[in-house]
């Protein structure tokens, strides 16, 4: 049976159009065009059917119900560094989702990204905001992102706009490889399931 991926572009379809983060010129949606882009045809190299969509995150999730996805992938990239030296990836999942599934999923692609980033890239659990406030250590706008499917649900957000080496990974190179190694990372998991 041919896997299957849904993977939604982050910031599309809403309204007013949202072009995500910018800094110095460069918007986060191209970024995540690109490298869902990149992340999807290596995918499709690889055996699995992979539906992109730009529209509503419930729309995107309904889709991946009724394919009967295995990865659904919001993907993003982060911003917020304020220009610091640092650098660092976030691969979120459900809190609720077992081990073998949100985590090994978000470590597998984790994994692959650290075969060639020049920094870190952590695999974080999201959930709902437990404590009253509106941004805190629970990530609760990854878990908007991806609560709700039945798939194993990931949100990327393989690097920051503005840290360190973001010339490198906003490139057209930078963020192909982003793409490939998040879909390696997704293939790898697949097959090593119990």
């Amino acid at each position: 049976m041919t896997p299957i991926c849904v993977i939604s572009i982050g910031h599309a379809g809403r309204t007013p159009p949202d072009r995500g983060a910018t800094f110095e010129g460069f918007y986060e949606i191209d970024g995540i065009r690109a490298y869902a882009a990149a992340c999807a045809a290596q995918l499709r190299t690889l055996g699995w059917r992979v539906e992109v969509r730009e529209g509503k995150y419930a729309t995107a999730k309904a889709e991946a119900d009724a394919l009967g996805a295995v990865v659904y992938l919001n993907a993003h990239i982060n911003a917020g560094m304020s220009g610091r030296a640092d650098q660092r990836g976030e691969i979120f999942y459900d809190y609720q989702s077992r081990p073998t599934n949100g985590l090994a999923l978000a470590a597998s692609i984790a994994d692959k990204l650290d075969d060639w980033t020049p920094y870190h890239v952590y695999p974080k659990s999201c959930r709902p905001d437990s404590n009253g406030k509106p941004r805190d250590s629970d990530y609760q706008e990854a878990y908007g992102c991806i609560r709700g499917v039945r798939a194993v649900a990931i949100c990327s957000e393989p690097f920051f706009l503005d840290g360190a080496h973001r010339e490198q990974l906003r490139s057209a190179e930078g963020l192909a490889r982003i793409g490939v190694a998040i879909a390696d990372g997704i293939d790898a998991w697949y097959k090593a399931r119990p």
